[in-house]
């Protein structure tokens, strides 16, 4: 099982890697090549989260693509210049197995080389972990509707398999308050039907209802008023009042 998923994971990152530098970016004639920002691509420094790799992963083979740097005989660069995004252990890790002139592998390709990163860095407990985490998450008050939507795939993307999603709506639909859960139902919306999309932005517009009733009613209580604007509380008499 451990096995699949490696293999799993590996086939995310190579996918990302052939979409990018297998071929080399065909440009119209007399298109300037525009200069890549290297600062679009965060250095990774061997972080246990599989998300952490694959979102490093993708800035630098767009990098790569924009650089001009697809097809087989640009690979060498790609090797090479892939150190300058890696700090701490990573970098350490490309140094003595990469580069060393005491390397056991003598010529690494790029997809070697983010595979053994994988290898190396991506632990199966944190695999493992975030599956338990996105069965058991939970809505909070104060990350909102999005913000526990964002934990939900967040959890997912760490996941060896991906999950579906209607297992994802129906994490999110066990995971949110209960009046906010019957109002989704109440409107009409189901797994069968609907999209993730619409049961968040459904979700969203209720919680957004539900957080301006609640300022009103506080608002309410702090000036004696109703709703409507009628007064609640008795109104003190005063030497005008008197006859």
């Amino acid at each position: 099982m451990v096995e699949h998923h490696h293999n799993h994971m590996h086939k995310r990152l190579l996918r990302l890697v052939h979409e990018h530098v297998s071929v080399r970016l065909n440009l119209p004639d007399g298109t300037k090549v525009r200069r890549a920002e290297h600062s679009s691509v965060r250095t990774y420094e061997g972080f246990f989260k599989f998300s952490n790799l694959e979102e490093w992963l993708t800035n630098l083979v767009v990098l790569f693509e924009i650089s001009m740097y697809g097809e087989n005989d640009r690979d060498r660069e790609c090797v090479l210049c892939t150190l300058q995004f890696l700090e701490g252990e990573a970098k350490h890790w490309f140094q003595c197995h990469v580069i060393s002139v005491k390397q056991e592998k003598l010529s690494w390709t790029f997809e070697e080389v983010i595979l053994g990163l994988y290898d190396r860095f991506v632990h199966p407990s944190t695999m493992q972990d975030a599956q338990e985490e996105f069965l058991c998450a939970k809505y909070k008050a104060e990350m909102g509707i999005q913000g526990f939507y964002d934990n939900i795939m967040d959890h997912a993307q760490n996941m060896a398999v991906h999950p579906d999603e209607y297992q994802i709506m129906e994490v999110f639909l066990k995971g949110v308050p209960t009046t906010i859960c019957d109002k989704l139902f109440e409107n009409g919306l189901s797994l069968e039907v609907n999209t993730i999309d619409d049961l968040v932005s459904c979700a969203k517009a209720i919680e957004m209802a539900h957080k301006t009733a609640e300022y009103y009613r506080k608002k309410a209580i702090a000036t004696g008023t109703n709703a409507a604007g009628t007064r609640t509380t008795p109104r003190t008499a005063t030497t005008a009042d008197r006859p």
